[in-house]
């Protein structure tokens, strides 16, 4: 990404079907004592969420004083003043947001945003292939937890059958 737009920070926010939020992972950050831990962000009142929901890029810059700029605290706590955020769309489903932010205003102009917007859709094929895998991973454990079981419940049974008694009465 550093090769492609000015950065100093990137981060990749998945969708949480769960929690119904984002959840932002730093991915790079030019400051080393920067905070890089998972933060979750709500859809509503967040760049992130409204590039999500609209499945639109939106450009914050200055990100302070838009009336987004709550939902960026996670960025500009760490000193970035203008960022990016473009949706992660494959198959016409939204999975996610990739963003970029600077700590310069004016960082980002319509040619950032178009190659950001190239380099999103890779991603989000990427991002939705993993996805698919870890599911079909899931399954596959599932399924052999399942057989294990199975495998026990018939021993068991079969170890009943070997037993030969007679009744006294």
């Amino acid at each position: 990404l550093s090769e492609v737009v000015p950065l100093d920070a990137a981060t990749l926010a998945l969708y949480d079907e769960k929690t119904g939020n984002l959840m932002v992972q730093f991915l790079a950050v030019d400051d080393q004592n920067a905070q890089q831990a998972e933060v979750r962000v709500p859809l509503d009142d967040s760049p992130a969420g409204r590039a999500f929901q609209t499945r639109e890029p939106v450009l914050l810059d200055p990100i302070q004083g838009s009336d987004l700029a709550q939902g960026a605290a996670h960025l500009t706590g760490i000193g970035m003043k203008s960022g990016c955020w473009v949706p992660l769309i494959h198959r016409e489903v939204a999975v996610g947001v990739l963003a970029v932010a600077n700590r310069r205003e004016g960082a980002f102009a319509q040619r950032e945003l178009e190659m950001l917007v190239q380099v999103a859709d890779q991603v989000a094929m990427a991002v939705s292939n993993a996805v698919v895998f870890r599911q079909i991973a899931d399954l596959r454990d599932r399924l052999r937890q399942e057989k294990l079981y199975l495998e026990e419940e018939i021993n068991l049974e079969n170890r009943f059958e070997d037993i030969v008694g007679e009744s006294g009465g």
